[in-house]
């Protein structure tokens, strides 16, 4: 489904996640979520390229970020309910997927930087 790296996303020296996976495909994308069963703290998906998502069919909330090519927030989105759909986001590349909680647990605001590198572990 997804690459088999595992990745980490740091906000400035916070580790936000440290098992994230990367969507390879446009199938991928498409299902991102849907059917999972639900993220653990430490988990996310990062969507990529990714620039619009939706939780039709889901049965769990999420918080959603869109990163820019300069791995700055472009948006937020807390508490994602199921059947919603963002907006779109012409300048972001990435979305990352986390659960419910992770943006307000890490005081995550438009325009802080995300660093995402591939986990060694």
């Amino acid at each position: 489904m997804v690459d088999s790296y595992k990745y980490k996303i740091f906000a400035e020296d916070q580790l936000i996640s440290n098992h994230a996976l990367k969507t390879k495909k446009l199938r991928d994308r498409i299902f991102g979520l849907l059917g999972k069963s639900k993220l653990k703290d430490n988990e996310a998906l990062i969507m990529s390229p990714c620039f619009l998502i939706d939780t039709f069919f889901m049965k769990y909330p999420i918080d959603v970020a869109f990163v820019n090519r300069h791995q700055k927030i472009v948006a937020l989105y807390k508490n994602l309910k199921p059947y919603r759909m963002t907006c779109l986001h012409l300048t972001a590349i990435e979305a990352i997927e986390w659960p419910q909680g992770t943006i307000e647990k890490w005081n995550l605001t438009v325009g802080t930087p995300l660093k995402i590198e591939v986990s060694h572990v």
